[in-house]
């Protein structure tokens, strides 16, 4: 099993993990304590590695378009706490 902290504060750590279902499982039961606020899984995912990718036959750019956004102005009261 692989997995890397993505973000942590003094109240809450954010985990992604990935390797056998087994493993994966277990490793919910030993957070459990710790209280899990939110869990997600994609379920099984296939990838190829390095060369052999789609990225790589694709001429740069082809694919990617420009996207404009409106911005939004958001509130902090808004947002959830910590």
């Amino acid at each position: 099993m692989q997995g890397k902290v993505v973000d942590i504060s003094e109240t809450k750590c954010m985990v992604e993990i990935s390797g056998i279902p087994t493993k994966l499982e277990r490793f919910i039961e030993l957070c459990n304590p710790y209280g899990i606020i939110e869990l997600s899984r994609t379920g099984v995912v296939a990838m190829q590695r390095k060369d052999k990718s789609l990225s790589t036959l694709i001429p740069d750019g082809e694919l990617v378009g420009l996207k404009e956004f409106e911005r939004q102005i958001m509130d902090e009261k808004d947002l959830p706490p910590g």
